[in-house]
């Protein structure tokens, strides 16, 4: 499992999701309204059925506040 930190200034939409490499998104951690401070998430490195996924490389899009970010994960079993 991997936890997944990132703060906000206000009030905002956040959106959190795991894409595997060919670009389908494979789990939604957050697609919500958060509030102003630090937060944390943490992955188990399932999908949105709740089932295992492969160990392989995952990539983290986060978008929140008008900011995007892409990074990439690595999951090892």
């Amino acid at each position: 499992s991997t936890t997944i930190h990132f703060s906000l200034a206000e009030v905002a939409p956040v959106k959190l999701r795991i894409y595997d490499l060919s670009g389908r998104r494979v789990r939604t951690l957050i697609d919500g309204l958060m509030e102003a401070g630090t937060h944390e998430i943490e992955w188990r490195g399932r999908d949105d059925d709740g089932g295992p996924l492969a160990s392989g490389v995952y990539f983290l899009r986060y978008e929140a506040s008008g900011i995007k970010h892409t990074g990439k994960l690595l999951l090892l079993k």
